[in-house]
Formats: structure tokens, sequence, C-alpha cells
């Protein structure tokens, strides 16, 4: 994601954020809302902004200080306010009960629309800044909670082995990772929610195997290994 020229500090984020909640025609969201195929008081929620000609989300770090700025073009171009440091999309202060169950995990996503995507459905949903960021922020914020990695198809595959690294990064901290991804027709969560009910989506959660450590052994370590072994025999 680009920066604008606008430049802000930490400290102004959240002023910044206030002023441009504060700046939505609630006739324009509801077109911008339709647009994306999700609701307005979704994205209320999530603390949409406008900005001139953009649409601006809040990100927040594991506390929920707002810690960034992104925004969205009218042609979809996504760019940041300068100073802005990637954070989380989701609503704030998270719910006591998210991600209690092992049967209703929280729903890790990939950006602001995808979020309001899981939120419409139901879900407690939080969008990480891209396919490989957020694991920081994601770490301290899921310790002992219950988690659900939504991965994206793309055509570079970033998509997919973003959703398998985050899925790994949170495995010391979360007390469950799943990792699910939309059928192969649907780009994203926000697609597939076009086409699929919650219970859909809780279906293929439930289907999903728990994500477990993945360990890489290559064949010179392994190699290593046997001489060593061979060399202690004799």
């Amino acid at each position: 994601m680009k920066a604008i020229a606008d430049t802000a500090t930490e400290a102004d984020f959240a002023r910044l954020a206030h002023d441009y909640q504060a700046a939505v025609d609630d006739a324009a969201l509801l077109s911008f809302a339709r647009s994306l195929g999700v609701s307005a008081e979704t994205l209320k929620h999530l603390g949409i902004g406008r900005h001139r000609d953009t649409w601006v989300f809040p990100e927040r770090d594991a506390n929920g200080r707002i810690i960034g700025l992104s925004r969205r073009l009218p042609d979809g171009k996504k760019l940041a306010v300068n100073g802005s440091r990637r954070g989380l999309t989701m609503v704030w202060p998270l719910d006591a009960y998210a991600g209690s169950s092992l049967n209703d995990p929280i729903l890790i996503v990939e950006g602001a629309t995808d979020t309001a995507a899981g939120l419409d459905l139901g879900f407690v949903t939080i969008g990480r800044p891209s396919a490989t960021a957020g694991a920081e922020h994601l770490r301290s914020l899921h310790k002992g909670r219950h988690v659900c990695i939504v991965g994206e198809h793309e055509r570079s595959g970033v998509g997919k082995s973003g959703a398998k690294g985050i899925a790994q990064a949170l495995l010391h901290d979360a007390a469950s990772v799943q990792l699910i991804f939309p059928p192969a027709e649907y780009k994203d969560l926000r697609a597939w929610a076009q086409h699929a009910d919650r219970a859909k989506i809780e279906a293929a959660i439930k289907a999903a195997p728990p994500v477990t450590l993945r360990i890489n052994i290559t064949v010179q370590t392994c190699e290593r290994h046997r001489r060593r072994k061979c060399a202690h025999i004799h």
C-alpha cells in the first residue's frame, strides 16, 4: 500500500479517524456498501470515514490504539497516510467472549471489506492488513483464543502462502488454529459470502483439521545428521 501526501503522527490518528467518521454522508455510504455487498451499519462499526473522495479505515494494534489509516480510492486503489503503521481492522473493543469456543472461532481475514463480510455473517472477524502482515498484533490479541484463518485465491499464490504463514505464526499463542479457503470459484470471503450463509461457513470450519506446527527439514540436514550418527557409532 503506497502512502499519500498527507502526513500524521500516531497521536493524530485517533483525531483524524474521528473527523473522517463525522464527514461520512449516509447516502454515499449506503451506495458504497451496496457496491461491496456488505452492510453500511457494519462499515460504521469498523469506524469507516470519508476524506475528500476516499473512504478511510482505521487500523489498530492489539491494544486497540489507532496506529494508522488506510484509504480506498474510487478506483479501488489503496493508499495510506504517511506515518501510518500497518494494523488490524476490527470492531473495538473486542468482545470478551470472542474466540472462547472452538465452535465459534474468531475469523482472521485479509482486508477491511472481508472483515465487514465476516461481521455481516455474525462472526467476530478481524482483518489483517495484507496476506503476510499483521502477525505481531494477532499473536498478542489472540493469545488463548480459538481462531480460523480465511485465506484467498490469488494468481500470485501469495493469498494461500500468506494465510498458511499467519496460521503457523499463531500456533504458539492461540488456543487453536484452523485454516480454510473459499471454494475455488470465489476469490475471498466477501465473494463467498454473496453465495453462502453462516451455516455453510461454519460447516467449512468444522470440517477443517487443526493447523499443526510445520517443521522444515532439508535433505542436507538429514544427511548431516546421518553422518554424525555414523561417526558416533564408529
